[in-house]
């Protein structure tokens, strides 16, 4: 680098300490655009839609449900990393197939790929039988097939939805739509896992997985056709092999959007623990599986009860400060679960406490970074572009962080250390790296400039000065002249 130029991560200027105070009223009263934006009338479909969706999700790949059935048919964890990783890396096709799926239309890519995945999903319930009839290395190689295909789909899916999501909800109301939409995930979310918890504790067995996944199939389709009534994208000009490249290598030359895209792939990758946090409830804090479960109960509530404040202040405040503040906070709670005792009556109140907490927590820092992306970073007329080379770095990032983690575990399986009132094992090493990796990506996000997003200082100021104390003023007793 030559003398007095400055590192191109340095060039994404207005860093947190760069940008101007503000004062806590006009922190308070700023962008009023949010108040009046009226919400559009598809609404009631498009959280049915993804609250049935939640249910299909929590019962079948994106909870303890799943990892705890992979563990149960004797695949190890450096298995059950590379087929969590499956999902994220499939992710990587979304830059080569953007235009392919332009042209065939964003919602009805949206909705075939979406639909067809439901039915991929049911050849997990030939698992058990596999297993039984050629073992372990067979079952692997059919489980690696299904879920690769399945994700495949899901990528394409995706690739079509962050698109035309970007033009079916308002920009000005997309805090307060996220926040709506987190609550009927919570919802949906918590059913689903009250449902698994009480399957799980009725004996032992597969067949109690493979009632599960049949009622997420069932309840998957349903959520596909709730997905119909959603309205189309407007009929955009076709575009040519060459101008979709085109339209990448402008997007990889946005200095913002780079920047955002690095802080995406560190967060995921610092996020690695958070796959793994049912196994280590279970070897270290000798948990049972049917209580395990009940970590991901709490983990919605804890969405439930705060997903409409995250979409409020998202909408008022900018989604750079709830980014920030929740995406440290996610960061260091790991590092509060290798304290718990384990074996004790306290130990699963302490977790579900915990559990709670990260559940609110993710679920704002979805809410603001997706909000800060969609508003700030990706322009409507190259938005395919953007949220394909968006989608498949996140595939990257997310695909390598349960790989490397469960590698890690195994490859630590023999560290047993005791530091102190400290026990040093696989775990720590692992929760100790999301901390650390979670504190470079908070420096990655906090150099990229915001335009209309508060400082993070205001916003916690503003949240200590204003939104408490307005928030217990009104569950307060009214006076009488109310």
């Amino acid at each position: 680098m030559r003398p007095g130029k400055r590192s191109p991560l340095i060039q994404y200027s207005n860093s947190l300490f760069e940008e101007k105070q503000l004062p806590v009223s006009e922190v308070a009263e700023r962008s009023s655009e949010w108040r009046v934006q009226s919400m559009p009338r598809y609404l009631g479909w498009y959280l049915a839609h993804h609250g049935l969706n939640a249910v299909f999700f929590m019962l079948t790949f994106g909870s303890s449900v799943f990892v705890l059935f992979l563990s149960d048919l004797g695949l190890d964890k450096a298995r059950i990393g590379l087929l969590l990783s499956l999902f994220p890396f499939c992710g990587l096709i979304a830059p080569f197939i953007s235009g392919a799926v332009t042209r065939f239309g964003l919602k009805r890519t949206y909705v075939t790929f979406y639909g067809v995945r439901k039915f991929v999903m049911l050849l997990m319930l030939a698992a058990p039988w596999v297993l039984e009839q050629w073992g372990t290395t067979p079952l692997f190689i059919y489980t690696v097939v299904v879920l690769f295909i399945f994700a495949m789909l899901r990528a394409t899916a995706e690739t079509a939805y962050y698109p035309w999501s970007r033009e079916f909800i308002p920009d000005a109301v997309r805090g307060r739509i996220g926040g709506m939409n987190n609550v009927v995930i919570s919802l949906g979310s918590a059913a689903a896992m009250l449902l698994a918890s009480l399957v799980l504790s009725q004996g032992t067995g597969y067949g109690r997985y493979q009632v599960l996944i049949g009622v997420a199939c069932v309840t998957g389709i349903i959520s596909v056709l709730c997905s119909t009534a959603i309205p189309p994208e407007h009929p955009m000009p076709a575009t040519s092999l060459r101008d979709t490249w085109r339209a990448m290598r402008t997007a990889l030359h946005d200095r913002r959007f780079v920047g955002f895209l690095l802080g995406v792939m560190t967060s995921l990758l610092a996020m690695a623990a958070y796959s793994f946090l049912p196994l280590f409830a279970r070897e270290r804090l000798l948990i049972p599986e049917g209580q395990i479960v009940l970590f991901d109960v709490a983990g919605t509530v804890g969405a439930l009860v705060t997903s409409m404040y995250w979409g409020w202040a998202a909408d008022r405040y900018g989604g750079k400060p709830v980014t920030l503040s929740t995406l440290g906070a996610l960061g260091a709670l790991p590092m509060i679960w290798l304290v718990l005792p384990p074996g004790r009556s306290i130990t699963l109140l302490l977790g579900l406490a915990l559990a709670f907490a990260s559940g609110a927590i993710s679920v704002g820092l979805g809410i603001g970074s997706f909000r800060w992306f969609l508003n700030d970073v990706v322009p409507m007329t190259a938005r395919t572009a953007y949220t394909s080379i968006w989608y498949a770095g996140s595939g990257l990032a997310g695909g390598i962080a349960p790989f490397l983690a469960g590698w890690l575990l195994r490859a630590l399986a023999e560290l047993n250390l005791q530091v102190g009132d400290l026990r040093i094992h696989a775990f720590t090493v692992l929760f100790g790296w999301t901390l650390t990796v979670t504190l470079i990506s908070t420096l990655l996000y906090a150099r990229i400039p915001a335009e209309a997003d508060h400082r993070l200082r205001d916003y916690l100021r503003a949240v200590v000065t204003h939104d408490i104390p307005a928030s217990l003023k009104r569950m307060g007793p009214r006076s009488s002249t109310d």
